[in-house]
């Protein structure tokens, strides 16, 4: 482990989930895990509304979208899946991606 990463453990269901990450924006990094456990493939938007409605208050305060796409482009855990191009509102077209977790870089413990 390295010296500026910590773990964390959550649990979900019957399960412990450690994971490895940077100190910062921890809350809304364990609200992602919970989120995105046992979903499908998610976007951003999905992501978003999952963990501001089913967050803590301090998530609910603190995540934008900014914030929410720089710690997914940043963590291990998190993995892009599929991309679909969006067409906006004058025309022009984006890419929107879908994220799951990569669960080769969680841990994960049978609670008995």
């Amino acid at each position: 482990m390295s010296k500026l990463k910590k773990e964390y453990t959550i649990k979900i269901d019957n399960y412990k989930i450690t994971f490895e990450t940077k100190p910062k924006n921890v809350a809304i990094k364990r609200a992602l895990v919970k989120a995105l456990w046992n979903s499908p493939p998610s976007t951003i938007h999905r992501l978003m509304d999952a963990i501001t409605n089913n967050g803590s208050k301090i998530v609910s305060d603190t995540a934008s979208y900014q914030k929410l796409g720089n710690i997914m482009r940043g963590e291990k855990f998190i993995h892009v899946v599929s991309t679909t191009t969006i067409k906006g509102v004058h025309g022009s077209t984006y890419e929107s991606y879908s994220y799951k977790l990569n669960h080769d870089f969680i841990k994960l413990e049978m609670i008995t």
